[in-house]
């Protein structure tokens, strides 16, 4: 029987209204100001299912990104060695996106791909502190141009009840604004993750699984509006997760995650407090 075209249009429309105000400001350099603005954007979608365990999509929506209290007002001197100054000048980011894609969802084997591109206005970022020394600030970028592309495969192999599965990310990124040229934006042009997981029924209402996974990213440089770079070298980690899953009225997930077992010494892109060593995880969830 010959598999029936099906299409999935799909149509989105968001208004957002924000507004930003600092009205208490008891540390020293801080003043009680606010902003705010308002912006209608959509989206397009289409999805075709003309073949068997094949569905293609295309897209195309705008994005709006207001800038955070503490991007305009606060300031941060978290998640890096150096403060991160606040900027009451930042103007809101826009962005138009495009992405096209496939999944495949057969008996044993699953594929989704992706190849995805966006143009971007006053897109928001950090850079290198123009009058203070070892300090950045928020600040909005011109021009920012990102193409790439994702892919996701995995296989179920019965008999084993194993599942070699890995997953990249194919990123380039370009700034341009008056002192600023370039494609060293600070992000790994690849990174991705490959495992192998097993899964199986341990006793009634019980589900065990173990999953054994790399994860890697390759190195980054960023390149600062004085012509010096950054750069973040390449990393990979290797990790263990031990779940269990118990079924009822109510189910409920106990996880074992051990991470870096070889103690990688690393620091992922943009951020410069490296990243923790040999550790472990226990995570209980349940759903009521």
């Amino acid at each position: 029987m010959e598999p029936q075209s099906r299409h999935h249009p799909d149509l989105g429309l968001r208004q957002t209204w924000a507004r930003n105000e600092l009205t208490s400001a008891e540390e020293p350099g801080l003043e009680e100001d606010s902003s705010r603005d308002s912006k209608l954007v959509y989206s397009i979608g289409l999805i075709w299912q003309g073949l068997e365990d094949t569905a293609l999509r295309a897209s195309y929506s705008q994005g709006y990104r207001l800038p955070t209290l503490q991007q305009l007002f606060i300031g941060t001197v978290h998640g890096s060695q150096n403060p991160t100054h606040s900027n009451p000048d930042l103007e809101p980011e826009t962005s138009d996106n495009v992405e096209i894609g496939l999944r495949h969802f057969g008996q044993n084997l699953l594929v989704d791909a992706a190849l995805f591109a966006s143009k971007t206005e006053d897109y928001i970022t950090t850079t290198a502190h123009p009058t203070i020394n070892n300090a950045n600030t928020f600040a909005n970028v011109d021009k920012a141009s990102t193409h790439g592309m994702e892919v996701a495969v995995a296989y179920l192999v019965e008999p084993l009840n194993l599942t070699p599965y890995g997953s990249a990310t194919w990123l380039k990124r370009k700034f341009e604004s008056e002192d600023l040229n370039t494609w060293k934006t600070g992000n790994p042009e690849l990174q991705g993750r490959i495992g192998l997981r097993h899964e199986r029924a341990i006793a009634a209402g019980v589900d065990a699984s173990l999953d054994a996974y790399v994860r890697a990213a390759g190195k980054a440089e960023r390149e600062n509006s004085d012509g010096t770079i950054d750069t973040d070298d390449s990393w990979q980690t290797l990790n263990l997760t031990m779940g269990f899953t118990f079924s009822s009225r109510q189910k409920y997930e106990l996880n074992f995650n051990l991470n870096n077992l070889t103690d990688e010494k690393y620091t992922v892109a943009q951020e410069s407090i490296p990243m923790a060593g040999r550790h472990f995880v226990i995570g209980l969830s349940g759903t009521f």
